[in-house]
């Protein structure tokens, strides 16, 4: 290491190293690391716009659940879910591009949506589970639903709390929460969930578990990334993005689900979970609870 006129520490280096910017360190080739830098980014953000074009538009839900494996598993379970617990009065909190909206709505509920920014033709509330907008303020709901939002949120015990409070008697809570992810819509990344983890809080929030679904495994997760890629870089190429879609449903997103079923019979290592928990009561209508 040596102190060039300038006051810039210069490393000599055998092999190719990076170039450290916060501090005016040149230790690279002038120009590849800015150049390799840009390349990788470009093609992340690439991505990431393509996943979100793929996301909204393709509305069919079943459809859209076969970008990967992990998709499809979660879909699956939350569909289950919603089919057999929702009811009534819906609140679709972090509702993004309501892809649960029809639905719902199909079955005679109604419902809502609250997110942060709308993403969707009609946004009911904008706020989150943390800061809810004072036009929920003396509102009761059924059901309240909270998709893979719960990791992104900085204190998931008082969203949990929040929702409490918005739940009639007897009303459900739809929770997904990620247990295998890497790292997505940083900074705003806080949280893995387990099964214990789950139970724990909804107990402690005054709700009682019906449900915690595992989704998935390590398989799904591997191919959820390999998947997205594929897919979502071959959008817009006329046959590919078709032929490519069809592969990855029969090669990845099928088999993948199959062998983490296989692998993981007792669901020690899982991708997800789908819990539902309701408030202690009775349900609305009348009926009873259990």
């Amino acid at each position: 290491m040596d102190m060039s006129k300038d006051g810039e520490l210069r490393f000599q280096c055998r092999r190719r190293q990076l170039l450290v910017v916060r501090c005016g360190y040149d230790c690279c080739p002038e120009g590849s690391a800015e150049e390799e830098l840009s390349n990788r980014m470009s093609v992340l953000q690439r991505i990431a716009r393509k996943r979100i074009e793929f996301e909204r538009e393709t509305r069919d839900m079943e459809e859209r659940s076969l970008l990967s494996a992990a998709s499809r598993v979660v879909h699956t379970a939350t569909r289950s879910a919603i089919t057999r617990h929702v009811k009534g009065k819906v609140l679709d909190i972090g509702c993004g591009t309501q892809p649960y909206r029809e639905m719902i709505i199909s079955t005679g509920a109604g419902y809502e949506g609250l997110d942060i920014e709308k993403r969707c033709a009609h946004l009911d509330y904008q706020g989150d589970a943390l800061n809810l907008p004072i036009e929920l303020k003396g509102k009761e709901f059924d059901c309240v639903l909270g998709l893979m939002v719960w990791e992104h949120l900085p204190d998931p015990m008082l969203a949990t709390r929040n929702v409490r409070k918005l739940l009639a008697e007897g009303g459900i809570l739809v929770l997904s929460v990620p247990h295998l992810s890497r790292l997505h819509e940083i900074p705003n990344d806080y949280f893995r969930f387990t099964r214990y983890g789950l139970q724990s809080m909804l107990r402690q929030e005054g709700f009682e578990p019906v449900e915690i679904v595992p989704c998935g495994g390590i398989l799904s997760f591997i191919g959820h990334q390999v998947s997205t890629v594929f897919v979502c870089l071959s959008r817009g190429i006329p046959g590919i993005q078709q032929l490519v879609f069809l592969l990855n449903k029969y090669i990845l997103v099928y088999p993948l689900i199959w062998l983490d079923r296989w692998i993981d019979r007792e669901g020690l290592l899982p991708l997800a979970y789908v819990a539902v928990a309701r408030v202690p009561g009775r349900r609305p209508g009348g009926e009873p609870n259990g």
